[in-house]
């Protein structure tokens, strides 16, 4: 909406609030107000889709919902809009939490890894130390048999 149409809007929130009706007809009482059909028509339709300061009660009557009761200003609402609610801030710290865990496990798994592949790489050479220990028992083996015959 641009600043003309916000003041528009805010003259026919007003209007709703000092009016006695519960139900009002902008195409019959907002002729002083809006007297162009188009800007009317714009501003109606973002007052009841964009902010929801309006809901429709019938083809052409509109009644204000309770934030079109607690509106002032466009800037209010707009200051209002950009607080972070307690639903936000609570997701904001839960999805930080996840990510901190999850980098947390990553680099542990990375680590683990690490150290999993040096005790491979230790059992490989003692595997061959093994075999060569075995060799060097099996050739004193045949000594000693070949020194008793």
């Amino acid at each position: 909406m641009n600043p003309e149409q916000k003041e528009l809007a805010e003259k026919v929130i007003d209007f709703f609030k000092k009016s006695d009706k519960t139900k009002i007809v902008p195409s019959m009482d907002l002729l002083h107000l809006l007297p162009d059909n188009n800007s009317a028509e714009k501003v109606i339709y973002s007052l009841e889709k964009d902010f929801l300061l309006l809901e429709r009660t019938s083809k052409e009557s509109f009644r204000l919902t309770e934030k079109g009761w607690r509106f002032t200003t466009f800037a209010k609402l707009e200051k209002e809009s950009k607080k972070l609610s307690l639903f936000q801030i609570m997701q904001l710290s839960i999805t930080a939490l996840s990510v901190i865990t999850a980098i947390i496990f990553g680099f542990l798994n990375y680590f683990s890894n690490l150290e999993k592949d040096d005790l491979k790489e230790q059992n490989f050479l003692l595997k061959s130390d093994i075999v060569l220990y075995k060799d060097s028992i099996n050739s004193y083996k045949k000594q000693v048999i070949s020194k008793k015959q």
